[in-house]
């Protein structure tokens, strides 16, 4: 009898049909995201006007990472943010038992209770509303117990585009999310990570939501932006510039015990150029630790939640880190 919390076939077919090959280059099996959130994407696409600009699966491709301008904003939520929700997925619900850990650790952090979330950079809400949906599928499908869950999310995000449509996201989210048991409390915060003044800020307000909490931080696609070189031809990347608000980050993690998952696309500058510069940021802390060695890569096909019959690849890799004394 497996010891797991959640075992691979426990999964239900909804989320992932592991007999499906839809790819070449990827092992057998389709993700599909939670219902609830397909649903708010395709809704929130058509409110905004770019419902054609999404049925174009050859932009799912493209590598948008989001910006400060409207502009790259929406593009990156018509393009990419279904990308971004598959490789939460993918990482959190781990299908092919790639990373070990992240499974259990989702369905223990969401087994009822209060917890708080940090979300970093929050982009359009992709992460956390992707974790949330997730257990909420899993409840309505009789996987896990509903059981009383209140949740507080502080999202920190540069983009005032990004964060207005995150909470138009999460608004569409709150009746399914309630209806499992989840009461969904959440604020969009305005942060610049280059800012020591504003990481600060951003900590107090998550600060202000840990009375009688666990928590998790889920920091979700940075290296695009932190693994880049800040001068061209130049060694230092910006994840050195910004390595002291990181840092102010997981002095609070680490100070109460909270969860940790960093998730990332699997690509060469993850790889090559912001997890080494971040495990060296980790090892700098006793009482939280990865809980496995190096940084594994998932890949699978994602069945497209606006395109019919479509699917893409997905890549993720990442950390998960827990206080030592839970080890």
């Amino acid at each position: 009898m497996s010891d797991q919390l959640l075992s691979t076939a426990e999964i239900p077919e909804t989320l992932w049909a592991p007999d499906i090959p839809l790819g070449d280059k990827v092992p057998k099996g389709a993700l599909s995201l939670p219902t609830i959130l397909s649903t708010a994407y395709v809704d929130t696409l058509a409110e905004m006007g770019l419902l054609e600009q999404a049925e174009d699966i050859e932009n799912r491709q493209s590598g948008r990472i989001g910006g400060i301008d409207p502009k790259e904003s929406r593009d990156y939520f018509a393009e990419n943010f279904s990308g971004s929700c598959g490789r939460t997925q993918l990482f959190c619900l781990d299908p092919h038992f790639t990373f070990k850990t992240t499974r259990d650790a989702l369905v223990s952090i969401f087994s009822g209770g209060k917890l708080t979330i940090l979300d970093i950079p929050s982009g359009a809400g992709a992460g956390t509303a992707t974790l949330l949906s997730l257990v909420a599928q899993l409840r309505s499908e009789g996987v896990l117990p509903r059981v009383d869950l209140q949740i507080n999310v502080v999202g920190g995000e540069i983009s005032p585009t990004s964060r207005s449509i995150a909470a138009d996201v999460f608004q569409k989210l709150q009746v399914g999310w309630r209806d499992c048991g989840m009461d969904v409390q959440f604020q969009f915060e305005d942060w610049d990570v280059k800012s020591d003044e504003s990481t600060g800020d951003l900590v107090e307000k998550w600060e202000a939501t840990f009375e009688g909490r666990t928590g998790l931080l889920l920091g979700n696609n940075f290296s695009g932006f932190l693994g880049r070189p800040i001068v061209k031809g130049n060694p230092k990347r910006w994840i050195d510039e910004v390595n002291g608000q990181i840092r102010m980050i997981l002095i609070k993690v680490s100070s109460k015990g909270f969860s940790t998952f960093w998730l990332e696309p699997a690509t060469k500058i993850a790889k090559e150029q912001f997890f080494p510069r971040m495990d060296a940021v980790f090892d700098r802390y006793q009482r939280i630790a990865p809980v496995f060695k190096g940084h594994p890569q998932s890949f699978a096909e994602l069945r497209d939640p606006v395109v019919e019959d479509a699917h893409f690849a997905v890549r993720s890799t990442g950390a998960h880190l827990e206080p030592t004394h839970h080890r």
